[in-house]
């Protein structure tokens, strides 16, 4: 469970640190190292588990946690938080974002389909279309 939060928290807090024309730069280079730690976690993995059995698996992604952790306790120490006047409030972006629900609502939708279509006939050149001139 401690393991799959760890790629959204960790690109969440290097995007604290980007500026803002960095994004696409920073999510990249994320996805190549998250990408090569797919591709040579298994390959170590399985060495192991040939050499220590079936517990080696669990040795491993302790040991590959533990190192995590020291990483992270180790950059803690080297960086210091952003001053006050930088850091901005946590906004939810469910709370934040319109979901799909809200957007394909068949009630709203009629509702503004009526409201268009009483935009359009209360136009002068309507008006003038159903007189014929």
């Amino acid at each position: 469970a401690f393991a799959f939060p760890l790629y959204a928290i960790a690109i969440a807090h290097a995007n604290d640190y980007a500026a803002a024309d960095e994004f696409v730069e920073v999510s990249s280079g994320m996805l190549l190292v998250y990408a090569a730690g797919s591709v040579a976690g298994p390959l170590i993995a399985a060495g192991i588990m040939g050499s220590l059995g079936a517990p080696g698996l669990y040795a491993f992604t302790a040991l590959i946690h533990l190192l995590l952790g020291g990483f992270t306790a180790w950059r803690t120490r080297l960086r210091a938080a952003p001053p006050p006047a930088e850091q901005v409030a946590f906004t939810d972006a469910l709370a934040a974002a319109q979901t799909i629900s809200e957007t394909f609502d068949a009630e709203n939708q009629h509702e503004q389909v009526l409201q268009t279509a009483e935009e359009v006939s209360a136009t002068p050149s309507a008006e003038a279309a159903r007189s014929g001139d």
